[in-house]
């Protein structure tokens, strides 16, 4: 019996690799709401740490990761980096 692929209408959690979309797509998904709010974007590997094993972010992230995490930041009014980040990065 052949399965059918789930019909996105009936998906509210639809996954989509993010490769496939364009930066515009991106900042589209990711638009702030009318209302005041804010975001936490953080990353930790499974010990904890926001550093890898290079001493920065980028050994735990991809490619995809940093491109998404551009587009969120110049969404935002305001970047709060930790100091520690801010000299290893």
């Amino acid at each position: 019996m052949a399965h059918e692929a789930p019909d996105p209408r009936e998906d509210s959690e639809l996954i989509v690799e993010i490769s496939l979309l364009s930066d515009q797509q991106l900042s589209d998904i990711y638009a702030w709401p009318q209302e005041r709010s804010f975001r936490l974007n953080m990353l930790l590997d499974a010990a904890g740490s926001s550093a890898g094993i290079d001493g920065t972010s980028n050994s735990l992230t991809t490619q995809e990761d940093r491109r998404l995490l551009r587009i969120i930041r110049k969404q935002a009014h305001v970047v709060i980096v930790g100091a520690q980040s801010l000299r290893s990065e």
